[in-house]
């Protein structure tokens, strides 16, 4: 659950913030943006967790969804800044479909494999890895995508056909990078951070420098997911050396009566009593 967590928050934090920097959506359709990879999770976590209970058996099903995670993962690597949304959807519900199963089934494996007494500290323990998971997960990926970032900015400025002049100016400015932690219109922030008598000279060259930067951010972006799938991996090997245990799982003729109505009706419909 650590390492499955570390994989799946990084796309859930640096996907909005691709769609609002680079795509100019909103805080608000940014979150609506991502809700193909919440679908994925939601279809499969409501079957894997059907399966698991009706079965008792779910071995296969957690080697399957990082696995699963994992593809989803190497497809979000490929993101570039003029990705098509439906594909960059599709990634996304795969991505979803294979993070589903983790959080459902490991949840009933954990329930079942302790006494019912010590079940809320079971599950509280694995919520807590849960969440430190993805806060170390969130903070190394950060860490990969600012160093990617660095490098990125100044590699595409200078593939671009921007004269060597501005190309060289911009990064030692800082003027670029500093804009990058906002959202908005770049290139009226890009404008305004450079002296009134040499903006009517850069105007020209702004949506070439905007392209540049995109460009940069969403392969930074990308990289992240790198790290997400060396994480999804490494929960697969610890998965293959777990042994299975049975989830308990109670026959279907064993319900009983809970309510006493319930019960008086049931004694009533027995003969002789």
């Amino acid at each position: 659950m650590f390492m499955a967590s570390m994989a799946f928050f990084v796309p859930v934090v640096f996907l909005p913030r691709w769609f609002q920097v680079v795509g100019g959506a909103s805080a608000t359709q940014s979150g609506y943006q991502i809700l193909a990879l919440l679908g994925g999770l939601i279809l499969s976590a409501i079957g894997s967790g059907q399966l698991v209970a009706r079965t008792g058996r779910y071995r296969l099903l957690a080697l399957g969804a990082p696995i699963v995670l994992a593809i989803g993962l190497f497809l979000l690597s490929n993101l570039r800044a003029d990705t098509p949304l439906p594909l960059l959807w599709s990634w996304m519900f795969v991505t979803g479909v294979g993070v589903g199963p983790i959080f459902s089934i490991f949840t009933l494996v954990v329930q079942g494999a302790v006494p019912p007494r010590q079940i809320g500290t079971a599950t509280s323990s694995l919520t807590l890895f849960q969440q430190i998971g993805g806060s170390v997960g969130l903070a190394a990926a950060g860490t990969v995508f600012g160093a990617r970032l660095l490098e990125e900015v100044p590699r595409q400025l200078a593939a671009s056909s921007l004269p060597h002049e501005i190309v060289g100016a911009l990064p030692a400015s800082g003027a670029v990078l500093t804009q990058l932690s906002g959202v908005g219109n770049l290139g009226q922030a890009i404008l305004a951070s450079v002296p009134a008598a040499a903006r009517a000279e850069l105007q020209p060259f702004v949506p070439e420098i905007v392209g540049a930067i995109y460009r940069a951010f969403s392969l930074a972006t990308a990289s992240t997911f790198v790290f997400g799938i060396a994480a999804a991996l490494v929960a697969v090997v610890t998965i293959a050396l777990l042994r299975e245990t049975p989830v308990r799982v109670p026959p279907a003729d064993a319900e009983e009566p809970t309510s006493l109505i319930d019960r008086r009706a049931l004694v009533q419909a027995e003969p002789g009593k």
